[in-house]
């Protein structure tokens, strides 16, 4: 990078955002910040340990975005950055925390990475099947409405092989043994299913409802 702003350890946080989530990131390096962009550094090495600073900042964004200011742009005041309060240990807790989240966010990016390579490799083995027919090269082909298929294959609409179940299930005690997959877990490009959900957590709490 020839030409930079920033060459240090630093906390980046976004000033601005349409639905006042505010991106923060830790960097180490060479680096330009936009406007709007605050670069966090400690006042005193000694007493703050910066990636602990990262994960204090994560912790606070649902405050940020609560205080922060705006209309049809939310964005963050210097005055209200500096008004925020942080719990701060002596370094020493700091750092032990820090390489404790570390090592988590580590494992969670080691885990993204894998299931990323595992989907590559699943299209590449469909695509290879069942759109190249590689296995199949060697039998007889037939002519289809979409191209030449291996012989013995058909053609068809999906409602012709699939139930589409319209039944609703209403929420409740009954369902609290049973894992549920919400929409927000659903891969829109692949087709793994990225998680699910305790069915005690699909309870719907109406406003009046008293705790």
């Amino acid at each position: 990078m020839d030409r930079y702003s920033f060459d240090t350890e630093a906390v980046l946080l976004a000033g601005n955002n349409a639905n006042g989530i505010y991106a923060v990131k830790y960097y180490k390096g060479k680096f330009d910040a936009y406007q709007r962009t605050y670069v966090i550094t400690p006042k005193d090495w000694e007493t703050v340990d910066l990636r602990y600073m990262y994960y204090q900042i994560k912790l606070i964004g649902e405050t940020l975005t609560q205080q922060s200011l705006g209309t049809a742009t939310k964005f963050l005041t210097l005055s209200l950055l500096n008004s925020i309060k942080i719990n701060l240990p002596p370094i020493s807790i700091q750092r032990k925390i820090a390489t404790i989240l570390g090592s988590i966010d580590d494992k969670i990016e080691l885990n993204l990475k894998m299931n990323q390579t595992l989907e590559e490799m699943a299209m590449t083995l469909y695509k290879h099947w069942f759109v190249d027919f590689g296995p199949f090269q060697d039998g007889e082909f037939v002519e289809s409405e979409l191209g030449m298929i291996p012989k013995g294959w058909s053609i068809c609409e999906l409602e012709e092989i699939v139930e589409k179940i319209n039944e609703r299930v209403k929420a409740g005690e009954h369902l609290f043994s049973l894992p549920y997959v919400p929409i927000d877990v659903l891969n829109q490009k692949s087709l793994m299913i990225n998680g699910y959900k305790h069915g005690s957590e699909a309870v719907t709490i109406h406003p009046s409802a008293s705790v």
